[in-house]
């Protein structure tokens, strides 16, 4: 009886150790699982957030070009349309400023200041010069300005010196004189 409660007690033992092992093994794989799932959650939410930036830089650009589409709007109107336009395109809306400096004439972004982070681009028409726009961001957290943003204000200095250079002569006759 000894021998057979011996062999029944091992046989039970080989078949906990068995259970315990594949226990183990569920285990390690539930965790590789857990670990894949939470970078995939993470990758998630990171182009969750870039695809939200590219819908704010789309939706500025739909915006600009609402403005430039008025044919009857007086150019300056335009332009102080713009520039209150575009800091809702960046990261930091509420951090972004925008002035506009065209041919004499300022326009800058509602709540408009100044900040150490700045973009610069010229503004061309028939091939001069025509002004700038700078942009400041006093940014909260990370880079002040992101590579899609550079892209988005280039495209917006390209459409502004063409409004200009189709309606230059509004700018001259029909605006007042801004500092």
């Amino acid at each position: 009886m000894n021998a057979e409660h011996e062999a029944r007690s091992k046989e039970i033992m080989s078949d906990l150790a068995e259970s315990l092992q594949e226990a183990h093994q569920e285990i390690l794989s539930l965790r590789w699982q857990i670990t894949e799932l939470r970078w995939i959650e993470t990758a998630l939410r990171e182009r969750t957030r870039e695809l939200s930036e590219r819908v704010k830089e789309l939706d500025c650009l739909y915006a600009i070009s609402d403005c430039l589409g008025k044919p009857t709007r007086p150019l300056n109107e335009i332009l102080q349309a713009i520039a209150n336009t575009i800091p809702a395109g960046f990261q930091f809306p509420k951090d972004t400023s925008v002035a506009l400096r065209i041919s004499g004439h300022t326009f800058c972004s509602r709540g408009f200041r100044q900040s150490a982070h700045t973009r610069y681009y010229e503004l061309v028409a028939d091939g001069r010069s025509i002004g700038n726009i700078q942009v400041f961001v006093s940014p909260a957290i990370g880079p002040a300005f992101l590579p899609e943003e550079d892209n988005l204000l280039r495209a917006i200095a390209k459409w502004i010196g063409e409004i200009v250079e189709h309606r230059e002569g509004s700018l001259q006759s029909k605006m007042p004189n801004k500092p």
